[in-house]
């Protein structure tokens, strides 16, 4: 009962973080056959420390370009425990943004989560972070209904990669989103 009372207490909290301008519970890594969507199994209790960098390998302004649609994608440090991003889609032969979100990266107590705010729906999604190495951060909600991770990864060229993946809950089929970025601010 005490489990349950402390994660209703830290949705809530990062609810309110999120509206108030300054994530929901996980409690294991998103498997399949045991194994992490597209990232190597590892203990999530030694996520290591940012090294005072905080996510700053996010910030900037992105486009990705896939010959349909241009995505683009803003990052902004609000300060060292707290970012906020901006993402909006434009197709091909159109003026009007046909998908957008705002987005944050906070740090709750020792845990750092990725909120996600979509137009559909009246709260944030929260995914909570289970991988941080080199430049690559992967955020996980298995109980979200699309997607159950999330992941971003500055690579050696400066692009920066968004990957979004799960399982579509209604039809049981996996999805994967790959968007490569490149930084154009």
């Amino acid at each position: 009962m005490k489990l349950i009372i402390t994660k209703i207490s830290i949705i809530v909290c990062l609810t309110l973080i999120f509206f108030l301008g300054t994530g929901f519970q996980i409690e294991r890594p998103l498997e399949r056959d045991n194994t992490l969507l597209s990232v190597e199994k590892k203990d999530t209790t030694k996520t290591r420390e940012l090294n005072g960098e905080g996510f700053n390998w996010l910030v900037g302004d992105w486009r990705f370009d896939d010959g349909k649609a241009v995505t683009y994608e803003s990052w902004k440090e609000m300060d060292t425990n707290y970012y906020e991003g901006h993402s909006f889609i434009i197709k091909k032969g159109q003026k009007d943004t046909t998908f957008s979100e705002f987005m944050k990266v906070i740090k709750f107590g020792k845990e750092w989560y990725f909120l996600a705010k979509f137009p559909s729906r009246k709260l944030p999604v929260s995914f909570k972070l289970v991988y941080l190495r080199n430049y690559r951060a992967v955020f996980q909600n298995v109980e979200n209904d699309f997607p159950q991770q999330i992941m971003y990864e500055n690579n050696i060229n400066f692009n920066l990669q968004a990957t979004i993946e799960g399982n579509d809950k209604k039809t049981g089929e996996p999805k994967k989103y790959i968007f490569t970025f490149q930084r154009i601010k």
